[in-house]
């Protein structure tokens, strides 16, 4: 299997800007913390799920 980014930068840089958008998210009280934390939740879980069926 041939990467094109090593996953570990990836994973990383991907972690800092999902918690900055979800701090944004919450401080702007468009979300409460628990609505972050699930949405974080569902959204890892789709990516899991799309990245097992494609790779």
């Amino acid at each position: 299997m041939k990467r094109f980014l090593p996953p570990g930068p990836v994973l990383a840089v991907g972690a800092v800007v999902v918690a900055l958008i979800g701090w944004a998210r919450a401080e702007i009280r468009d979300h409460t913390p628990a609505q972050v934390l699930a949405g974080t939740a569902a959204g890892a879980a789709a990516t899991w799920a799309t990245l097992v069926i494609l790779l």
